[in-house]
């Protein structure tokens, strides 16, 4: 595993160093579980969609301590939380 720790912080960085795209990830892993609801009838139409937007609710998420480009996907920066 390689160390990252010479990576500036996130807050330093207004693009990625490497090819200048305007876009970051971070990586999260998730624990828990969910639950998603379906129709008797099979008709998902948007009309008709089951209400799904409480699957998420119950899952811890954990962020890595890396920002990735978002286009060439190198690591680019450090990253501490939504709070840079």
């Amino acid at each position: 595993m390689s160390n990252h720790s010479n990576l500036p912080a996130l807050a330093e960085l207004t693009e990625c160093p490497y090819c200048g795209h305007d876009e970051f990830a971070v990586r999260y892993q998730y624990a828990g579980t969910g639950s998603v609801h379906r129709r008797f009838d099979r008709d998902d139409t948007f009309q008709k969609q089951s209400d799904n937007s409480g699957m998420y609710d119950r899952l811890k998420m954990t962020p890595g301590k890396l920002a990735y480009c978002s286009q060439c996907h190198k690591p680019i920066a450090r990253y501490e939380g939504e709070r840079e």
